[in-house]
Formats: structure tokens, C-alpha cells, sequence
């Protein structure tokens, strides 16, 4: 059984302070969150090679000439969308426990290093990956469901070359809105059981321990919990954008200088090589970073509502709480 940590700084904090909370670990901590995330964001990379390499074998990609053929396509896409699927899921799973874990450590003051968290998280893989499993499907099963057979109807249809009754079509509005209703369903639980892996990992519990605890935790505070996310979600998005437009600069003026000065195809095709690399690891910063905004988030506001549910007794502001 995983030991638990040791409790953080125990003060309630506002909205804004939370934010302040989250950077400055971040920034403390840049390199170790940035290693630990790197190994979720290399398996999203490698999951999207092995799709890419599946639709090169069923032609998709020139030299092949013509449309590939639909079963032969489906029937390459769909082992290799599920299987590479479940292994990015167990990847994702592990990383995010590793992330939460050296959030949790540094927030509570403790030394962190890459090879512990790991270490600590791969004593009970199967724990982290049931866990997230047991996540998804309580939050996003009927939305998965709904997709799942109004794309079975239709593609069946298409594969039988059967028309359409008419009473489809007043079926199919139907289907969005179950579905639209399902999936806002997904994300309220899934605010529900968001702090299931920090209290899992911080107070040793087990996956069905973690699930109730983080249903506890999250009574009450699910709005706050969705602004936090929220405003996270926006900061990254916006410096990914930020830094595509830089690539998006460089690669213009090399291109615009190629075209004026006659410069040789070698270098052009170093350059545009060059800018490629940069596209890639500034994909890669991006996403690793995100991945471990997320992970130190969840740890924070764990750590927050454990004050607020387990320590009633304590003031509930502090200086500068201005929400």
C-alpha cells in the first residue's frame, strides 16, 4: 500500500491565490514537472506515428494511387486506433499519478525527483490505470454509447447501401440532444471524481476509496474546481497559439528570403527541416506542459478542499483572498 504524504500548507485559499499556487510550483519546479510529463507527451506522439503508419499501409498517403477501400481501411484503423488506444490510456494513467505525485511532494515541501515518483507509481500500475478506466467510463459511457449507435446506424446503412426512412431524420436531432445532455452529464461528473488520483496517491487509498473520497471532496466546489480548469485550459491555449505563430514567422521569412535571394534547394530544405524540428518541440513543450499544469492543478485544489472538508475549524480567509 502507497504511504501516504504528508499534508501540505493547510489554508483555505481564494480563486486567485489558488492560480498564484499552481505557477509558482510550476516555475519552482519547472524541470522536474516538465520530465515527468514528457513521458505521457512522447506516448501521444508515438500513438499518432502508429495511426499515421496504418493509414500509409492502407494507402492513404501517395505514392498509392486511388481511394483506399473502406473495409481494408477500417479493418487496419480500427485494431490499431484500439489497441494503441489502450496503451496511450495506461500511459496517460501512469503519467498523471507520477504528475499529481511530485505536485503533492513539492506542494508538501518534500524532495521530488523523476525516478521516485515513477518508482512509487509503478508498485501499483494496475491501481492507476483501473482508476482512470473507472473515471472515463462512469463519466462519458452514455455519451460513448449514444455516438456509438447513431455512427453504427448510419454506417450500417451506408455498408447495406439501404435508404433511409424518413422517420430517421427526425430520430437523428433527438440522438444530438441525448447526446449534448450526455456529454454535459460526463462533465459534471467527471468534476465529481477530478481529485480522485491526488487522493488517491496523497492519502494511500485504493481506486474505490479514491472515487468516494473525491465525491466528498468536490461536494460543493465543482463550479470553482471548473474556473481553475477553465482558466488553465485558456492560458495554455493561448501560448500554443502564441508559439505556432512564431514557427508560422519563421518559416514566412525563410520562405520569403528563399524566393528573393535564389538561395540554393539544400538550404531550403535544411531550413524548412529546421523549422520542422522547432514545430515539433515546440508541440512537444506544449503539451508536456500542459500535462503537468493539469496534474499540479488537480494536486492544489486537492489539497484546498482538504482544508475546507477536513479542517471546518479553520479560517476560511486569508489575507488577499479576494474570491
Amino acid at each position: 500500500m502507497t504511504e501516504p504524504l504528508q499534508d501540505a500548507a493547510m489554508y483555505p485559499m481564494g480563486f486567485g491565490q489558488i492560480l498564484e499556487r499552481i505557477f509558482h510550483l510550476l516555475r519552482q519546479h519547472f524541470r522536474l514537472f516538465l520530465s515527468v510529463a514528457a513521458v505521457p507527451a512522447a506516448a501521444f506522439f508515438v500513438f499518432y506515428a502508429v495511426v499515421g503508419g496504418a493509414l500509409f499501409l492502407v494507402g492513404v498517403f501517395p505514392p498509392h494511387p486511388g481511394a483506399p477501400d473502406p473495409m481494408t481501411m477500417f479493418s487496419v484503423m480500427f485494431p490499431a486506433m484500439l489497441i494503441g488506444g489502450i496503451c496511450l490510456s495506461a500511459v496517460f494513467a501512469l503519467g498523471l499519478a507520477a504528475g499529481n505525485r511530485a505536485a503533492l511532494e513539492v506542494d508538501a515541501g518534500q524532495p521530488s525527483t523523476f525516478r521516485g515518483v515513477y518508482s512509487s507509481v509503478w508498485r501499483q500500475p494496475r491501481r492507476y490505470v483501473g482508476l482512470l478506466m473507472w473515471i472515463y467510463f462512469r463519466s462519458f459511457l452514455p455519451a460513448l454509447a449514444i455516438f456509438l449507435l447513431m455512427f453504427g446506424c448510419v454506417g450500417l446503412m451506408g455498408l447495406l447501401r439501404v435508404k433511409a426512412p424518413p422517420f430517421l431524420f427526425l430520430l437523428l436531432p433527438l440522438g444530438m440532444l441525448l447526446y449534448v445532455a450526455a456529454y454535459i452529464y460526463g462533465i459534471v461528473t467527471a468534476l465529481k471524481l477530478s481529485l480522485a488520483f491526488p487522493a488517491c496517491i496523497g492519502e494511500g487509498l485504493t481506486a474505490r476509496q479514491a472515487l468516494w473520497r473525491s465525491s466528498q471532496l468536490t461536494r460543493g466546489a465543482k463550479g470553482r474546481i471548473f474556473l481553475v480548469l477553465l482558466v488553465g485550459y485558456a492560458v495554455c491555449y493561448v501560448v500554443m497559439m502564441v508559439l505556432f505563430l512564431l514557427v508560422g514567422v519563421v518559416v514566412v521569412v525563410f520562405a520569403l528570403a528563399w524566393s528573393s535571394f535564389h538561395l540554393p534547394s539544400g538550404l531550403s530544405y535544411l531550413g524548412f527541416g529546421i523549422a520542422g524540428v522547432l514545430g515539433f518541440g515546440f508541440m512537444f513543450m506544449t503539451i508536456a506542459m500542459s500535462w503537468a499544469g493539469f496534474a499540479t492543478t488537480l494536486a492544489v485544489l486537492y489539497n484546498d478542499q482538504r482544508v475546507r472538508k477536513d479542517f471546518p475549524a479553520a479560517p476560511q480567509t486569508t489575507p488577499g483572498d479576494t474570491l
